[in-house]
């Protein structure tokens, strides 16, 4: 039996060739029970090296390797995956500071009178740079969970439909990838996101909290 086959991985198809096991047991003198090598895929995709390193020692000498000992071009490729998230992560939080410094700075700006005020009657700057922080804080914590949960519900509609990449389907074929890419997040990304809301957050009051306890109250009470 022969035949021609093709997937979505240019690639494999031209690295692999796939034959009767039969066949390949009388052309390797590999006995009729046995078997040259055993693949295992894992659960927990982050435990990958834990558990090879549980088996190599249960199975000495046998050797035992990892897909990343196997094929490193796929971990290779992972990695550059991981940097560009992180990358994109950064703009993002970029322009979110951007946004937040923008919000605070207007809302310092239009309440200098009561900022004033609240400073004329004692009320000392370190109070004043910490009331518009957490104000920041409480806007970015409010807002995060809201535009995760739209995230996480835009995410299992478009892991369920798919996104049809059909028409760039060859040069997606150069990289192994499906015409039909279905995004999926993790735990993981959901914490680092939440951190990195958090941290953004208080990093964009400084400069509005600043700009707040830098108001002398006399000239502020005068504004209009």
């Amino acid at each position: 039996m022969g035949g021609i086959y093709k997937t979505v991985n240019r690639l494999s198809d031209e690295l692999y060739v796939y034959a009767q096991i039969d066949d390949l047991r009388r052309l390797t003198d590999v006995p009729f029970d046995g078997a040259h090598e055993i693949a295992m895929l894992v659960d927990k995709f982050d435990q990958t090296d834990t558990i090879a390193a549980a088996l190599q020692r249960e199975l000495s000498p046998w050797k035992v390797e990892t897909y990343k000992q196997i094929s490193p071009d796929l971990e290779l490729f992972n990695s550059q995956i991981r940097i560009n998230m992180i990358i994109m992560t950064v703009i993002f939080m970029l322009a979110l500071i951007f946004g937040i410094i923008n919000t605070m700075l207007m809302a310092v700006l239009e309440r200098m009178k009561e900022l004033g005020m609240l400073m004329a009657v004692g009320m000392n700057k370190f109070k004043v740079f910490i009331m518009v922080v957490l104000e920041t804080i409480f806007i970015a914590l409010i807002g995060a969970p809201i535009g995760m949960l739209l995230g996480y519900l835009t995410t299992i509609y478009l892991n369920r439909v798919g996104i049809d990449l059909s028409r760039w389907s060859k040069a997606l074929e150069e990289f192994g990838m499906s015409d039909t890419v279905r995004p999926n997040l993790n735990a993981e990304t959901f914490i680092t996101i939440v951190v990195a809301v958090v941290i953004t957050a208080i990093l964009a009051s400084i400069y509005p909290a600043l700009k707040a306890i830098r108001l002398k109250p006399v000239e502020a009470l005068r504004k209009i």
